[in-house]
């Protein structure tokens, strides 16, 4: 048997990575809402490329206020997109750290206990999961 402030490493790292998880299944509903505003902004570059084909409608706007369309609709775009990756980024940049940290907890468990087999380490850490209600 491990020391039990391994185990309990363990479970912060897979709490943690849990809460993170649910965190980023969130956001993977606000990439589907862009993707919704990306279809509306492809609607609405292909009208304004129809209004351009469209000789009675092009008298009618000129190119500067064409330009003006297209570059307020690619600067949703790009908002939209910034906002989706200013909240996705630190929850992978906390995924990679509790990576780092799992990684970190394995060869502190391997060197303290070098003849433990791979197997019988995960048994063990999957039991404190279960017992824990993580798994």
């Amino acid at each position: 048997m491990i020391d039990e402030s391994y185990l309990d490493a363990a479970v912060r790292i897979r709490r943690t990575f849990m809460k993170l998880n649910v965190e980023l299944t969130e956001y993977e509903n606000y990439a589907k809402s862009i993707e919704k505003i990306i279809e509306r902004a492809l609607a609405d570059l292909e009208d304004i490329n129809n209004s351009i084909s469209n000789d009675k409608k092009l008298k009618n706007v000129s190119q500067e206020e064409m330009l003006r369309k297209v570059l307020d609709i690619l600067a949703r775009l790009e908002d939209d997109s910034k906002s989706l990756e200013s909240k996705v980024n630190p929850i992978n940049d906390s995924i990679e750290k509790l990576r780092k940290e799992e990684v970190q907890l394995y060869n502190n468990i391997k060197f303290k206990y070098p003849n433990i087999k791979d197997s019988e380490l995960i048994e063990m850490v999957n039991k404190k999961l279960e017992k824990e209600g993580l798994l």
